[in-house]
């Protein structure tokens, strides 16, 4: 893979990394929530680096070693068929839904706060909810296998793939 400075993004090695810092970048920069000029240029560069390094970490990923319980990274088994713009779109279709609370956990986003006015909006992006939880989860297809096993809270989740949140002022809130 060819060098390439990279103005936007620092030190990504994983799929989650990247997502995580480019969600970040999204709700700070995109022009429909940041009112600087430079708004649009800055978007498409974020998107430039956001493509480039995709395709060099879309199937690294970081979790917690069963054996070890240590946080590591792994190569997937089987390479993802996901692409930038499904990751993308998401994103960009919730940063204009108002009252929500969005919350990247690894490679799944968890939408919670005044759902109910959106919920078609949110079953129409692919979402879907989940009532133990009381939030609609969204993730590529082939991230997840669904599986029967017992279930699992939100905190089990944040300790597990670790969480970031954002509020409405566009701050990062490194909840894990």
């Amino acid at each position: 893979m060819a060098k390439r400075k990279l103005n936007w993004f620092k030190n990504v090695e994983t799929i989650e990394e990247l997502k995580k810092q480019f969600k970040k970048l999204v709700f700070a920069n995109h022009p429909d929530r940041c009112k600087d000029e430079n708004a649009t240029a800055n978007m498409q560069e974020i998107n430039s680096e956001y493509d480039f390094l995709f395709k060099k970490v879309k199937d690294i990923h970081e979790g917690i070693d069963r054996e070890t319980k240590q946080r590591t990274t792994y190569k997937a088994k089987t390479p993802t068929s996901e692409t930038p713009d499904d990751f993308r779109n998401i994103v960009y279709a919730l940063i204009k839904i108002e009252n929500i609370i969005v919350e990247l956990c690894g490679r799944w986003l968890w939408i919670s706060g005044e759902t109910k006015p959106c919920k078609d909006t949110l079953k129409a992006l692919g979402c879907r909810y989940n009532g133990n939880k009381k939030a609609w989860s969204w993730h590529y297809p082939e991230d997840g296998v669904y599986k029967k096993h017992k279930p699992r809270s939100m905190n089990y989740i944040r300790n597990i793939y670790g969480s970031t949140e954002f509020d409405k002022d566009e701050t990062a809130l490194l909840t894990a």
